[in-house]
This record gives structure tokens, C-alpha cells and sequence, in this order.
């Protein structure tokens, strides 16, 4: 007699097949996609943008975020689109993160005491710019990230 599953629909799926080297289709749409990322972030440079969320972000976040967006996009370019994907989704959360650390940063100087001290008042500034700064970069950096990431996936899968 046959064998009878003891535990039916647990069965595994197969793993998925990831070629390498990619086809031709998907190298060539990978390059012609991130050519014109490329060329965005030279026109972002040539502005004096590129640099400003690096500067800005005292608490290095956005580097980070850039580099697992650099993960990402190897994981695109290796055809492992789940994981991309995930990633993906993990920049937003990171760039939610950033803002939510950016607003700490921002009022942890300011209380009832300093805001009624006019000498204070400089210094409450500058820590109000910072975390602003802060919060603003990682979530444009994470937000921008996601969506090329998900570009990626859309147009190469």
C-alpha cells in the first residue's frame, strides 16, 4: 500500500532557481535602470544635494541605510527578488526610525527652564536643527531607497 502523509499541505516548496550569470533581458534592463539612477545622482551632486543627508544626519543612520540599499541592490542584481524586497521594506522602517530618533534629538534640550532662558536660546537652536535634520534625511534617504529597490522589482521580476 502506499505511504500516507501523516502531516498533508506540509510539504516544502521547492526552492527558487536563481541562474547566474542572469539572462540577457535581465542584466540589460538592470543597467539601463540604475544608468539612469546613476545619472540622477550625478546631477544630485552636481547640485550640491548628494552630500547634504550625510551632513546633516549626526547620528549616521543614513549611512547605514545607504548600505543595505547597496545590499538591495546586489540581491537585484543576483536576480534574489524576495530578499531585495524585504529589504526593501526594511529601508522605510529604518527611515521611520531616523525620524522618530531625529524628533528625540530635536527637544531633548528644550525644557520649561531653557525655553524661558534667553541665553539658552541658541543652543536649544541648534540641537532643534540637528534632530530635525536628522529626521528628515533618513526618512528621505530610506524612502528613496525603498522605492528604487521596488522599482527594481517591478521592472526586472
Amino acid at each position: 500500500m502506499g505511504e500516507v502523509d501523516e502531516y498533508p499541505g506540509t510539504e516544502l516548496a521547492p526552492a527558487p532557481s536563481v541562474s547566474w550569470p542572469p539572462s540577457r533581458s535581465h542584466a540589460v534592463r538592470f543597467a539601463i535602470l540604475n544608468l539612469i539612477g546613476g545619472a540622477l545622482l550625478v546631477v544630485a551632486w552636481h547640485f550640491g544635494l548628494l552630500g547634504m543627508p550625510y551632513a546633516a544626519d549626526s547620528t549616521y543612520m543614513t549611512h547605514g541605510i545607504t548600505a543595505l540599499f547597496g545590499v538591495g541592490l546586489l540581491c537585484a542584481a543576483f536576480r534574489h527578488m524576495d530578499l531585495a524586497e524585504w529589504i526593501a521594506e526594511k529601508l522605510v522602517f529604518l527611515g521611520l526610525v531616523g525620524t522618530v530618533v531625529g524628533f528625540i534629538m530635536a527637544l531633548a534640550g528644550v525644557t520649561a527652564e531653557t525655553a524661558m532662558d534667553s541665553s539658552a536660546i541658541p543652543a536649544m537652536i541648534g540641537g532643534l536643527v540637528a534632530g530635525m535634520g536628522t529626521a528628515l534625511y533618513t526618512t528621505l534617504v530610506g524612502s528613496i531607497g525603498y522605492l528604487w529597490l521596488d522599482l527594481h522589482d517591478l521592472l526586472l521580476e
